[in-house]
């Protein structure tokens, strides 16, 4: 799983790559959430955990640019400050995937994370599938117009019977 740490204190993010190393977590961090979003092109995040409150800029914002980026990434929002109109934002605008109360348990903020990248799996997966129907339909659709096309030109062509060998089955009584 790989995560992007973004928090203006680097003890916090020292701390949390620790954290995540114990789990075999790949971990990169920045104390710049403006530098996150210039490298957010090189580094594919499954989870990206931000401050909410940063000088260079709010970890709602950060959060909001980066979905843009990143859109199946799920997103963390990390706080000291537990306000409910910065919650609020932070749901409607950055789409987060859960709040985090400063300071964490370890144990409770792994097992999020944890629960963040099975979502981020079932995402990929789910946006893998429809592109796959996607596909298909569009395969059945030009089928469909073929067969069309097909019934105008030459009537009945489409309703040939088959037997299990693939010669066709002639009615008699077509032909009467």
């Amino acid at each position: 799983m790989n995560i992007l740490i973004v928090d203006d204190d680097p003890l916090v993010i020292s701390s949390l790559k620790r954290l995540f190393l114990q789990h075999g977590w790949i971990s990169e961090g920045f104390c710049s959430p403006i530098l996150a979003l210039e490298k957010a092109t090189d580094i594919e995040a499954d989870v990206v955990i931000s401050d909410l409150k940063m000088p260079e800029m709010d970890g709602i914002t950060f959060l909001t640019e980066f979905r843009l980026l990143q859109p199946e990434c799920v997103r963390i929002l990390l706080s000291g400050q537990a306000d409910s109109r910065g919650l609020i934002a932070a749901i409607n605008e950055a789409e987060i995937y859960r709040f985090i109360t400063k300071p964490w348990n370890d144990d409770e903020l792994c097992l999020s994370i944890s629960k963040a990248y099975e979502h981020f799996q079932l995402e990929h997966e789910r946006n893998q599938l429809l592109q796959t129907l996607k596909s298909q339909q569009e395969v059945l659709g030009k089928q469909a117009s073929e067969l069309q096309r097909l019934e105008k030109e030459c009537q009945g062509i489409t309703r040939v019977k088959w037997d299990n060998d693939g010669s066709i089955l002639i009615n008699p009584d077509d032909y009467s």
